[in-house]
């Protein structure tokens, strides 16, 4: 699954940027959410009864809606801008930084434990788009 996700991640990249000749960062924003979430809202509701997405707690639709504005939203709009500007490869290697910085944000935020592994793996995610820049 994991591999099958890299590989639909690495084609959306590709396409994006191939689309964005046509269009402006932000027009490309608007256009690539709204098709996949009426498509998994219906394969959701093919395995679930179609009102069942909407029985969770409040504030779970508050966090999850927030973190869809800042990443889905706000967050593809400048990895799009970022793609026109600089380009595929090097938008994507910048992108890397998401596991440091997410992994910077739940030491404080979530008080979650810092250890040797996300040490090593952190140091080597950095090392990586150095090389790559």
């Amino acid at each position: 699954m994991a591999a099958l996700a890299a590989f639909l991640y690495a084609f959306s990249i590709v396409a994006t940027k191939t689309g964005l000749k046509d269009v402006d960062a932000f027009q490309s924003a608007l256009i690539s959410m709204p098709i996949p979430l009426a498509l998994l809202y219906i394969a959701y509701s093919m395995n679930n009864h179609p009102k069942a997405i909407f029985k969770f707690r409040k504030e779970a639709y508050i966090l999850l809606g927030l973190g869809g504005i800042a990443g889905m939203g706000f967050g593809s709009y400048f990895f799009f801008m970022s793609i026109k500007s600089i380009g595929a490869a090097k938008a994507t290697s910048l992108g890397a930084l998401t596991p440091f910085l997410s992994s910077i944000l739940a030491l404080f935020m979530l008080k979650e434990k810092i250890n040797r592994t996300l040490i090593l793996g952190t140091s080597a995610t950095i090392a990586g788009i150095w090389i790559i820049l």
